[in-house]
C-alpha cells in the first residue's frame, strides 16, 4: 500500500520523472530536478480508481485531492487545535487530515459522510487507511436545477492545509484538465478550490481560504 524509493548518484540539475501505473487506476507521476546532496520527498502519489464507464469522456469527471502526509499525528493534536504539536507542524505534527467536498446543483454534497448515487460517488476516504488522497467521481453533469458544482477541501481535526502541498486535480475522462495548489497563506479550515459549469464542463478557479462553511 505504501513505500519509498532511494536513488543515488544521479547527475545534478537533471529532471527525473517517477511514474506509477496500474490497470484500473489513474496513472500518477512526479518530476523533480536533482541537486547536490539533496533528499527529495513527495508522498502525494496515491492511486485513485479511474471508474471507466461507457460514456463520452466529457461526461465523466474525477476530482482528486492529494497532499504530502496524514501521519504521523498525535492524539493531542487530534483532540485540541491549541496543542503545541498542532500549532507548529515543523516541530510536532507533520501530517494533516483533509476531506474533499463536491456540491452539485441539486444541493447534494458528496463527501465521506454522503457517498453519492448513480450520478456521482465518493471514491476514497483518507481517514480509513491514513493515506493522503481522496476522490469524487461524477457521471453526467447535472444541468437542472440551475447552479454550479463547487469543489472545496476541509481540514479535519489535525494539521494545517497550507504546509502539506495540498493539490486538487480535475480530470475529464482520462485527461487532467485543471490543477490547483492551495494558497501558501491558507490558515483557515476551508480551501474553496473552484466551480464547474454543468453546461460546458469548464472550471472557474476560486482558490481562496475561509473559516465559514462554503456550501
Amino acid at each position: 500500500q505504501s513505500g519509498f524509493f532511494m536513488v543515488k548518484g544521479l547527475p545534478v540539475s537533471t529532471v527525473y520523472t517517477l511514474v506509477f501505473d496500474k490497470t484500473g487506476y489513474k496513472s500518477q507521476s512526479t518530476s523533480v530536478t536533482t541537486g547536490s546532496s539533496q533528499i527529495i520527498t513527495d508522498a502525494g502519489l496515491v492511486f485513485m480508481p479511474t471508474l471507466k464507464t461507457a460514456v463520452a469522456p466529457f461526461e465523466e469527471y474525477n476530482v482528486i485531492l492529494q497532499w504530502n502526509s496524514v501521519e504521523p499525528y498525535s492524539a493531542a493534536c487530534g483532540l485540541s487545535d491549541s496543542a503545541a504539536d498542532c500549532a507548529n507542524p515543523a516541530t510536532g505534527n507533520q501530517g494533516t487530515e483533509l476531506d474533499l467536498y463536491v456540491s452539485r446543483p441539486d444541493g447534494q454534497i458528496i463527501y465521506w459522510s454522503n457517498l453519492g448515487d448513480q450520478y456521482g460517488e465518493f471514491t476514497r476516504d483518507s481517514f480509513l487507511d491514513m493515506m493522503p488522497g481522496e476522490g469524487v467521481y461524477i457521471k453526467n453533469l447535472q444541468t437542472s436545477p440551475e447552479g454550479t458544482y463547487k469543489i472545496a477541501v476541509n481540514r479535519y481535526l489535525w494539521g494545517t492545509i497550507a504546509n502539506v502541498n495540498a493539490k486538487v486535480t480535475l480530470a475529464k475522462g482520462a485527461t487532467s484538465s485543471n490543477n490547483w495548489t492551495v494558497p501558501a497563506n491558507c490558515t483557515q479550515n476551508w480551501w474553496v478550490v473552484a466551480t464547474i459549469d454543468p453546461t460546458t464542463g469548464s472550471a472557474t478557479t476560486i482558490n481562496t481560504c475561509q473559516d465559514e462553511y462554503p456550501f
